[in-house]
């Protein structure tokens, strides 16, 4: 019982307190951005009473997305403001010359801007985001689906709004295995499409394949495991070839083609 109360009320406050600019120094704990296991690209808050939400450091609001400013000491307390309104989907806690603000947002991070601002706290709702958020991952990672499907770039667009998330990008083996479970998923009513976009290419002039951060795929953990199918040309050192899951195989496609799109976090600071 005691277990179950630290859980639902307790834990997500600690993790809040946690990621508290320090009262003594002034510094802000900062997520690592680089692919590699140097730290979270975001930090996640699973609780079944006040919902799962994100919090991302050195992050604010910009104020055309601002519906109102309340003052708060910290961000539980900013937190707390969101959640009493009816309409919060997201909020900042900004350093304002002797004080802090708290400023709310009715829409999550695909319809909002963040801009950098060092010492601000962002935090924005799972469900803030339509479509479908597959949750905590047995790899440790994050995945986020959009409502509709999606050209390539578009699709990487909408991932590189949320805070922390990019487009998905597979280097180990039990990452293979998370993909290969979300694209057999139903969701919904109607059959789900099993083809999806990679953050995958093959540049000009090189047989080599490339993931979205740089690294080759040949390097990976991964690497003896995957699958790919045909080039679309037969000369294919002439062309970039992009790449979608299919049944288990990676295959070229045109980056104009719409299909499924994965968005991706590092909530834990796993290698990815």
């Amino acid at each position: 019982m005691f277990l179950r109360l630290f859980q639902h009320y307790f834990q997500p406050l600690l993790l809040l307190l946690y990621l508290q600019p320090s009262a003594q120094s002034g510094e802000v704990y900062t997520e690592s951005q680089k692919s590699t296991t140097t730290g979270p690209s975001v930090n996640y808050v699973i609780s079944s009473i006040f919902g799962n939400f994100f919090v991302k450091n050195n992050l604010s609001l910009k104020d055309e997305d601002v519906f109102t400013k309340v003052l708060a000491k910290s961000l539980c307390e900013c937190r707390t403001a969101c959640w009493a309104t009816n309409v919060c989907q997201a909020a900042a806690l900004v350093p304002v010359e002797d004080h802090k603000e708290c400023h709310l947002a009715k829409e999550g991070p695909h319809k909002t801007t963040t801009q950098y601002l060092q010492g601000a706290i962002y935090l924005f709702k799972e469900d803030s985001l339509p479509g479908h958020y597959h949750g905590l991952m047995k790899d440790n990672l994050t995945y986020y689906e959009p409502p509709e499907m999606m050209e390539l770039e578009e699709g990487k667009k909408w991932c590189n709004r949320i805070p922390g998330h990019r487009l998905v990008i597979i280097k180990t083996n039990d990452q293979l295995k998370t993909l290969q479970e979300i694209s057999l998923k139903t969701l919904g009513d109607t059959p789900t499409p099993k083809l999806i976009w990679m953050n995958l290419k093959k540049p000009l002039q090189s047989n080599e394949k490339i993931w979205g951060d740089g690294t080759l795929v040949k390097i990976t953990e991964v690497w003896p495991s995957l699958v790919f199918g045909d080039a679309l040309q037969t000369n294919v050192d002439d062309v970039e070839e992009f790449f979608k899951f299919d049944e288990n195989t990676f295959k070229s496609s045109s980056p104009s083609t719409q299909m499924r799109i994965l968005c991706q976090a590092n909530p834990v600071g796993v290698y990815w």
